[in-house]
């Protein structure tokens, strides 16, 4: 049985085997956002464009009605907006990425694909960028205005749609129940919403004795989070300026101020931050539910918990999609250390970010 074998087999119910199929599927093509696609359909129906933003997509729709447009960028938010051409009254004219040739010889794709040099940009009266990562979108605006469109030509969709996320369900889905004393870890808190909607949980299920440790190593995060646990006096949040890691050390930090700051990432605006392991800094206190969304740094810092998991078992939720290996390594690991965990799998965006695997004693 090889290790994917094993993972399935491991998985407690019929959305877990699903979601881990489809990403495996994804990871084996890349970039291949069909099975991502599936999946969302079927996990995540409730995300609807319209249904979520009504006013920004108002908006979208509105700049783009009665026009033939290209999209640049052939992910997921590329067909939502094909579903909306569908319904709408504009004309998708052809559909740009610079992996067309790979997408177009893998076959899971509905459309076929132009590279950007086999496009006159010209042709169309709108570009539409769909991809989500900000800087490649500059780039592609960069090429565009170089191409021969101006800035009002040019729709960037992140304006009209950010990545959408079933917020209140991750990391508090209907599988995690709470008890009387529970001691709550955050790990990567960005701006302390995770520690509040724990707290809001635990009321939701009459739970009156509950706590928080919130890991949080970007400076300027930390020190709005400061801000905000004074505005909420009547909650136990332990916040630490610090990071945890596989080791008590300190490493390079890619600092961004946004969730996508980073451990050890080259370039960027680098720093250092001081980083421990939850081992050392829990020492022999009580912990019941561990929350990891850690930008690729979740497996390290799993390491530095193996004492505090193997000895209290708590709940996990970790993030597993950061890195193609983080879907198998991290399940494998954990098993390791508690053999007898169940395992389930959730997702909760409408991109292929936000897959969450949950380990429960």
């Amino acid at each position: 049985m090889n290790n994917e074998e094993k993972i399935l087999s491991w998985l407690e119910d019929e959305e877990s085997r699903f979601i881990f199929c489809k990403r495996m599927e994804y990871l084996s093509v890349k970039p291949n956002f069909k099975p991502i696609r599936e999946m969302v359909d079927r996990c995540c129906p409730e995300l609807s464009l319209l249904e979520n933003y009504p006013d920004k997509m108002k908006e979208f729709l509105s700049l783009v009605s009665g026009m033939n447009v290209y999209i640049w960028g052939a992910g997921v938010r590329c067909a939502k907006i094909a579903k909306m051409a569908e319904t709408g009254d504009f004309n998708i004219i052809g559909t740009i990425d610079i992996n067309a040739e790979k997408l177009n010889s893998s076959g899971n794709l509905d459309v076929v694909l132009y590279a950007p040099d086999d496009v006159d940009l010209t042709t169309a009266d709108r570009l539409v960028v769909s991809i989500e990562n900000m800087s490649a979108v500059d780039s592609v605006c960069i090429y565009a205005k170089e191409h021969g469109l101006k800035d009002e030509d040019i729709i960037i969709f992140n304006d009209y749609h950010e990545s959408m996320h079933l917020l209140d369900k991750q990391y508090f889905d209907e599988i995690i129940k709470f008890e009387e004393g529970e001691v709550f870890v955050d790990a990567g808190v960005l701006d302390l919403s995770t520690t509040l909607r724990f707290a809001q949980k635990c009321r939701e299920q009459n739970i009156s004795d509950f706590r928080s440790i919130a890991f949080e190593p970007d400076k300027e995060s930390y020190s709005k989070c400061k801000e905000i646990r004074a505005q909420h006096g009547d909650l136990d949040i332990e916040l630490v300026n610090s990071g945890l890691y596989s080791s008590n050390t300190t490493i390079g930090f890619n600092s961004l101020g946004n969730g996508n700051s980073s451990i050890m990432e080259e370039g960027g605006s680098a720093s250092s931050i001081d980083v421990v392991t939850l081992d050392s800094y829990i020492e022999d206190r009580r912990v019941t539910y561990i929350k990891m969304d850690i930008e690729g740094a979740e497996l390290e810092a799993l390491k530095g918990c193996a004492e505090t998991i193997r000895k209290q078992k708590p709940k996990l939720a970790i993030s597993i999609y950061h890195k193609p290996e983080d879907m198998t390594e991290i399940p494998l690991f954990i098993k390791s250390l508690v053999p007898e965990y169940k395992f389930y799998i959730r997702h909760y965006s409408d991109s292929p970010a936000e897959t969450i695997l949950y380990a429960l004693p």
